[in-house]
């Protein structure tokens, strides 16, 4: 059996046959087993951030645009991280191998990557466009651009999610087809040309305007979220995408599969796990201090987003009476 079983979280780091998995280092070091405790802990404190954020979002909050992303996006990052959370049991257990049975982990670890990062994208994006075009975003928006669009984000996620999985079989893989290489570099290209670079020019304008004189005295707390939350998933999905590269042309060997895996993994469970507490920490920001409580600082985050774009349409209706 020589298909590829298991894609991490995207990265292409894929599963070999049992030969060649025989051959490798199958056995875990101190640090490695430390790593995995340790993102077994980020885990549970993430799962039960996501499902806070999840629980008001839905029940206790107004919807929103940028709540309908946020919603998406803890979903997203849910799903990973309880993903995540049953590969790290089955290292532990030492039921690694049983993973190779289990083809909905490799799906669901990627739909959920791409589902971030496309969904993060079209947040650091519209806000971007909310400041840049400030009364087309509060009267000319269509109502429910944030749910069509994060519908069609997911859709785009599984299609993705298919090309990275089933572009190529596991003997197309190992031989290094040209249709595999083609997938490969594609789809890295995608994650690194295409999607992080419009999230760091969005996130650098969002910056920008945040010490900008004409926004001092706004309320920033909405854009430094989408900074942070921007500059997180940059630092600790990047590696991964590379990883998966160098592994794919032989520059890491597989005898380094598992210290690969494990810290790819590593920094995706960081990354999903994060933000619920970027939300927090944030929203805590302020006279009240760290006295506040869960709801109310994701409250005082999340209201900004009809406070902005009512007061960015008056500012350029103002300034468009005054020309």
């Amino acid at each position: 059996m020589t298909k590829p079983t298991l894609s991490l979280n995207c990265t292409d780091i894929e599963m070999i046959n049992d030969t060649e998995l025989n051959n490798s280092t199958t056995t875990f070091s101190t640090s490695e087993f430390i790593v995995v405790y340790f993102s077994m802990l980020i885990t549970l404190f993430g799962l039960v951030g996501n499902g806070l954020v999840l629980w008001f979002l839905s029940f206790h909050f107004k919807k929103t645009p940028f709540t309908v992303y946020v919603l998406n996006l803890a979903v997203a990052d849910f799903l990973l991280l309880l993903i995540s959370k049953v590969v790290f049991l089955y290292i532990v257990c030492g039921a690694w191998k049983q993973i190779s049975v289990g083809p909905s982990i490799s799906l669901l670890l990627t739909v959920t990557y791409y589902a971030g990062l496309c969904i993060l994208t079209a947040i650091s994006v519209e806000r971007c466009l909310s400041l840049t075009f400030p009364f087309w975003y509060r009267c000319k928006r269509p109502k429910y651009q944030s749910g069509i669009t994060s519908a069609i984000l997911w859709v785009v996620s599984i299609l993705l999610t298919y090309i990275d999985i089933f572009g190529c079989n596991g003997t197309d893989y190992k031989n290094r087809e040209l249709k595999c290489t083609v997938m490969i570099i594609g789809t890295s290209t995608l994650s690194l040309l295409i999607f992080s670079p419009a999230m760091v020019l969005s996130s650098l304008i969002l910056f920008i305007k945040i010490w900008t004189k004409t926004w001092c005295q706004h309320s920033s707390k909405l854009y430094i979220v989408i900074v942070v939350t921007v500059i997180i998933f940059i630092l600790f999905t990047t590696p991964p995408r590379l990883l998966s590269l160098l592994f794919y042309f032989n520059i890491i060997h597989v005898k380094n599969f598992f210290i690969v895996y494990t810290w790819s993994l590593f920094c995706s469970v960081i990354n999903s796990a994060a933000n619920p507490f970027v939300y927090f920490f944030v929203g805590s920001m302020g006279k009240q201090g760290v006295g506040v409580s869960i709801q109310g600082a994701l409250q005082k985050v999340f209201k900004e987003d009809s406070d902005i774009s009512q007061e960015t349409a008056q500012d350029t209706e103002a300034s468009e009476i005054k020309m």
